[in-house]
């Protein structure tokens, strides 16, 4: 359903596009442009079985990240609570089962860059209460800075995550560990 949603979106604004502009995004690396997620399409042709990655790039494509990150807030807001308590307990500096990520905005050069946690145990409870303290109560969007969080579950392979707004006070607040792989995908 959502996916739907924002395809139909990116189907109209793609003819907006400017193809050779699109091209170069498209072919470069993720740390020269930065997108928000992709859709993935299988199929087969000559008798041979093709992959078609198509990524969502907020500068070509605002609407389409608009109603991407509003889809997505409406679908994870409902988990906002468990993963902000779940991030200050024991069960989380045990588990090691997630991800998360910080995707600032820089104005200055007008892209996203991706900060990765890399923790030590002994500092893992101290990110675990930044984490929580970055998730807000507001949907990510384009141009603005967010968290992405997912937990997920190795005994039946779910995953629960989030994905909001994060603040400017939170990210001056950034702790070391967190690096910057220069921008690029964040999955959910």
């Amino acid at each position: 359903q959502y996916a739907d949603k924002i395809f139909r979106i990116m189907e109209k604004e793609i003819k907006k596009v400017d193809f050779d502009k699109w091209y170069t995004y498209f072919k470069s690396s993720s740390a020269d442009y930065s997108f928000v997620d992709a859709f993935e399409y299988s199929t087969i042709y000559g008798g041979k079985s093709w992959d078609i990655y198509v990524p969502i790039f907020p500068e070509l494509f605002p609407e389409t990240c608009t109603e991407y990150f509003k889809c997505i807030y409406e679908n994870s807001s409902k988990n906002i609570d468990y993963v902000k308590n779940y991030l200050t307990t024991n069960e989380f500096l045990e588990s090691g089962g997630f991800t998360a990520n910080i995707v600032k905005y820089n104005e200055e050069i007008q892209k996203y860059e991706t900060y990765y946690m890399n923790v030590s145990s002994e500092q893992l409870n101290e990110a675990g209460k930044y984490l929580a303290d970055c998730i807000s109560d507001e949907p990510a969007s384009v141009g603005k800075s967010y968290v992405s969080i997912q937990i997920w579950n190795e005994d039946d392979f779910t995953s629960i995550y989030v994905i909001t707004a994060v603040s400017d006070d939170m990210l001056q607040k950034m702790p070391v560990y967190f690096e910057n792989m220069s921008a690029g995908y964040v999955s959910y």
